[in-house]
Formats: C-alpha cells, sequence, structure tokens
C-alpha cells in the first residue's frame, strides 16, 4: 500500500532538514523575509477558526487562556505545551487529531480522553 504524500507543496520541501534551509530564516542586514510554510499547526488551527467563524476570544475563553495565546499559537510563536489543550482547542473548530500507523490507516484520538464535558481541557 502505498502512502500519499504529506499536503504541502515543493516549495516547502528541506525546511529544516539541514538541506540548504539554514539561510531561510536569517535575520538581520541583508536578511530577506520568508513565509513559514502554510502546513504548520498555527495556519492549520487559524484557517479552521477563520472557517467556522468562530473568534480568537471564544477559543480562548472556552479554553480558559488569553486571546494573546490563542494568537501566538496560531502565528506559531508560543505552541501548546499540553495535548489535552490541543485536543480541545481542535474539538471547538470541529477538528480531530488522529494517529497515521506505517501502513497508512489513521486512528482518531477520542476526544473524551483528552477534554471534559464543556469542551475545556482535562488537567
Amino acid at each position: 500500500m502505498s502512502r500519499k504524500n504529506p499536503p504541502y507543496s515543493d516549495a516547502t520541501k528541506g525546511v529544516g532538514t539541514g538541506q540548504g534551509s539554514a539561510n531561510r530564516y536569517k535575520s538581520g542586514r541583508g536578511a530577506t523575509v520568508s513565509r513559514k510554510p502554510e502546513t504548520s499547526l498555527g495556519s492549520i488551527l487559524r484557517r479552521l477558526r477563520k472557517e467556522m467563524g468562530v473568534s480568537q476570544k471564544a477559543i480562548a475563553d472556552i479554553l480558559g487562556i488569553n486571546v494573546s495565546q490563542i494568537s501566538r499559537k496560531e502565528t506559531g510563536s508560543e505552541y501548546f505545551p499540553r495535548l489535552p489543550n490541543l485536543v480541545a482547542h481542535l474539538a471547538i473548530l470541529g477538528a480531530r487529531l488522529a494517529i497515521e500507523l506505517p501502513d497508512g490507516t489513521i486512528i482518531p484520538l477520542p476526544n473524551r480522553d483528552f477534554i471534559n464535558a464543556d469542551g475545556s481541557p482535562r488537567q
């Protein structure tokens, strides 16, 4: 069984793999601005949120965090330190976290293991 290629363009191949990407995000005099790949977790969360018409504040209220934290997660400057927070964030947006096995089988993680009945992340 062949595996499908990941959903990103050839332009993002090699990013962060040591294949000539060392200068891609350099800063300082003469640096060029390059966008991060649009397949980052933050960009996916932002796209889903906008498609559903949900505000950052609504998500922050359910998760019990500040709106600025949602913004930082969407821009990639802050990551989810706890899996229940990520699962709860995805559930608000109608998405689920899943595990892909080597044979290509995809197993969705059960939300009930990570979030409470009210949608808040388990502590």
